[in-house]
Parts: C-alpha cells; structure tokens; sequence
C-alpha cells in the first residue's frame, strides 16, 4: 500500500476553507435581512468567504478520487467511516443531549423516531448539512474512479464542461431572465449533479496544466461571479425588503465561477512561490485540525450567545474578528483533545 502524499496548497486550502467556514456562521446576521449599515459588510463578509464548501469538495476530489492507487475499496470505506461517519454521528448525539439538557429549542429529544429524524435530516445541528452531501460523495468514487486514469481527464471534462451549460448556465440565465423560454430541467448531465460536479471540478485542476490564457479567463470569471454575488444580492434585497437569494446557493453560476477560481488561484500560487512565513507557522499547525473545528465550533458559537444574552450578534468585532479569533482558540482545542488517541481517531480526527 502506497503512502498517501498531501500537497502543500492542499493544505492551505484546507486551513483557509475551514477559516471561512467559521467566518460564514459567525457572521449569520447576514441572514437578518436590515437596511442598518451592519448587514451591508455583512454581505460582503458572506459573498467573499462562500466559496468554502465547495473548495472543500473540490479538496476531496482532488486527493481520494485516485484512491485505487493506495488501497482497496473495502479499505476506502473504512478511512471514510471512521474519519467522517462515526464523528458525525458522536457529535449528533452529543447534540440529542445538548437539546436535552438545555431544553432551548422544540426539538424531538426523547422518542428513537424524533432523534433519528433529528440526526439524518441534521435538525439538531443545522450546519452539519454538509456531511450528508459528503457521504453521498464518497459513495459515487468507487464508481467514478474505476474510469481509467489515463482517461480521467478527458472524461471529467467532458462531465463539467456538459454540466456546467445544462445544469447550471441554462438554469441561470433562465431565472435571471424570466421573461425568456423556460428551462427544462429534465436536460441534465446527472453524472455532474450537485456537489459531485465540485469534486470532479477538484480533480481537473489538481491534474491538468491549464495555459496562461485560460488561467485568467477563469480569474476573470471568478472576479465576476464575486461581483455579482456581492452587488447583485445587495441590490435586489434592498429592493425587495429581504433577502434575495437570486444569486446565491452554492451550486449557482456566481458561487461555481468564485469557487473554482480560488482553487485554482492557491494552487498556482503554491507551485510558483516561496511559502510565506504564514504557511510555515500556521498551516502545519492547524492542517490536521480542521475536521474537528467545523465539528465543534458551532457549540461555542451557542454557547457565546447563551452568556452574552445576543448583545454582540450584529457587531463588527464579533462577525469577523470573533471568528478569526474562534477558529484558532478551536484548533487548539481540538489539538488537546486529539494527544488522547481515541479521541484522535473518532471525535476529531
């Protein structure tokens, strides 16, 4: 069995996702609509740091699409379930207890019914939504990866390019133009479907050299599906009194355009220059922290609310600076939790 090797921007993409991750829930009060000046760098902070999700299933194509190389599928599942499905599940029922005990929401905590409901459909813990797309990943790699590697590229591409245009472009164009001919949403490439498109996404721009010209057309891209993200949301919730969602979600046009442009960006950067002193100080340190920091973070979160009775929710200080500050204080605390090696292993590995 070969050792598996992490490249270096992998592991600043990873460190920078988990960052923003903690950023984008710190920073909620976006999700209070206000023509207060609060929500407007709340929008901003939201746009600019929404590409975290999909980076990090662009991380996962990127680094165990080609896991044949190193072990068996039997063994594939094993990594799978004991590094995300078994912390998933510790954590969710951590959560059923939390409920419980705090008695602060109308959650279902005592019937096996109500708590299983509250852990597949992750009621308890909203954000843990991302896991379940996670799972559904890991399920569809064994199969993806059994196209040869040697016609992986073309293949992929093929799967992007195709799902790009019919499940993402024309859906766009279609809902910022209503007026025009309605989308058919029977026409899809459904082997590109949702967050499997970012992890093939992950793997092209982890294997293919992409010429100059191509790089900047996708930073041009990418600049612009910023752009629109930031001002088109600004505009239209403005307009409308609410927040508009127009040009959000994670698998529309703006957010795939950003997404693929920060990967790309950061790896480019990775192979070309010298790692800053912010690489060798920070990354090394907090690389192998972040899966338990997105598992546990949320709790201090809570638990800052609870004491502060909500006084800082719409505070600058607290949006951004408190999630800065809470993403490294969670790190060194999964740190210590993770010197015990049952610890390691199952809660945050």
């Amino acid at each position: 069995m070969l050792k598996e090797e992490r490249k270096e921007y992998i592991d600043i993409l990873n460190v920078i996702s988990c960052l923003a991750v903690v950023l984008l829930h710190t920073n909620n009060a976006f999700w209070r609509f206000s023509y207060d000046s609060y929500w407007i760098s709340a929008n901003f902070i939201e746009c600019i740091f929404y590409f975290a999700v999909p980076v990090f299933y662009m991380i996962t194509g990127a680094t165990i699409m080609n896991y044949r190389e190193k072990y068996s599928t039997k063994i594939f599942f094993k990594k799978r379930c004991s590094k995300t499905v078994i912390p998933f599940v510790i954590w969710s029922v951590f959560a059923v207890i939390y409920f419980r005990v705090t008695q602060k929401n109308d959650f279902d905590t005592s019937s096996v019914r109500g708590i299983i409901d509250g852990i597949v459909n992750t009621k308890y813990v909203s954000i843990y939504w991302f896991f379940v797309g996670l799972f559904a990943v890991y399920l569809s790699i064994p199969v993806l990866s059994l196209i040869p590697k040697e016609n992986r590229n073309r293949c992929y591409l093929y799967i992007v390019i195709t799902a790009f245009v019919l499940n993402y472009a024309i859906p766009f164009v279609a809902s910022v133009f209503p007026k025009g001919i309605p989308y058919n949403s029977s026409l899809k490439m459904f082997f590109g479907d949702q967050y499997i498109f970012y992890t093939l996404c992950g793997w092209l721009i982890d294997n293919i050299e992409i010429k100059k010209k191509y790089r900047y057309g996708i930073y041009a891209f990418g600049l612009m599906g910023l752009l629109i993200h930031i001002f088109g949301t600004w505009y239209l919730s403005y307009r409308d009194g609410m927040i508009n969602g127009l040009f959000k979600g994670y698998m529309n046009v703006p957010c795939i355009l950003y997404s693929m442009a920060i990967f790309l960006l950061i790896k480019m950067f990775f192979q070309s220059a010298t790692p800053p002193v912010l690489y060798k100080k920070v990354v090394p340190f907090y690389k192998n922290t972040t899966y338990g920091i997105y598992l546990i973070h949320w709790y201090f979160i809570d638990a800052f609310f609870e004491l502060t009775k909500w006084k800082y929710y719409e505070t600058f200080l607290y949006r951004f600076v408190g999630g800065v500050v809470l993403f490294f204080g969670t790190g060194l605390f999964v740190k210590i939790l993770q010197k015990n090696k049952i610890c390691k292993k199952y809660i945050v590995p």
